[in-house]
């Protein structure tokens, strides 16, 4: 099962992998990966599961490995 506090782990591990200011929302229809975009934000993926949350931010992860 994944937690709240591991992906809260997760999206802090991305942010700083892609220097990106990242954060999770949670509503009746799921988790929101969150972007600041200017004066406002965007989703990078939303109405997610936590499972699908934690493979988004993982891949994330991974990538900022990589550039």
């Amino acid at each position: 099962m994944t937690t709240r506090k591991e992906l809260d782990q997760l999206c802090q591990q991305a942010a700083i992998g892609t220097g990106w200011s990242l954060w999770l929302q949670h509503s009746a229809t799921g988790y929101a990966v969150q972007q600041t975009v200017g004066k406002g934000a965007q989703p990078i993926g939303e109405c997610l599961t936590a499972r699908e949350c934690k493979q988004l931010l993982r891949g994330l992860v991974l990538a900022s490995t990589f550039s």
